[in-house]
C-alpha cells in the first residue's frame, strides 16, 4: 500500500510513504508550511508520483515510486489525530474536494 501524508512526525512534514515486499519505506519527504494544502497523486502506468501545493498553482514533487498493482485500485481517505501520551490528541481536518481522474 501507498501513503500520501501531511504531519506525520512535524505539522507542515510531507510525506509518500509505504509497504512494498512486506517492508515499509518512504519514498519522499519534504515540508510545506501552508494553511490550506493540495495534495496530488498521480498514477501512469506502474509509477505513482506524489505533489503538493500551497495555491494549486505551484506543485512540489513530493516523491514518486514504482508501483506495480492491478486494476482495479482501492483508494480511500483516512484522518487521525497524533499520538500523545495515554492516547490520542483530537484533530480537525477539513476535505473541500476529492477527485479521481481515468
Amino acid at each position: 500500500y501507498l501513503r500520501f501524508e501531511r504531519g506525520v512526525d512535524r505539522k507542515d512534514e510531507i510525506s509518500l510513504s509505504g509497504v512494498m515486499g512486506g517492508e515499509f519505506a518512504y519514498f519522499g519527504r519534504g515540508m510545506l508550511a501552508a494553511d490550506i494544502l493540495y495534495l496530488r497523486l498521480e498514477r501512469i502506468g506502474d509509477s505513482v508520483s506524489a505533489y503538493c501545493s500551497g495555491d494549486e498553482a505551484t506543485w512540489l514533487t513530493c516523491g514518486e515510486v514504482n508501483f506495480p498493482a492491478e486494476d482495479p485500485i482501492q483508494v480511500g481517505i483516512h484522518v487521525i489525530g497524533g499520538a500523545v501520551r495515554g492516547g490520542w490528541m483530537a484533530t480537525a481536518t477539513r476535505f473541500d474536494d476529492f477527485k479521481i481522474f481515468r
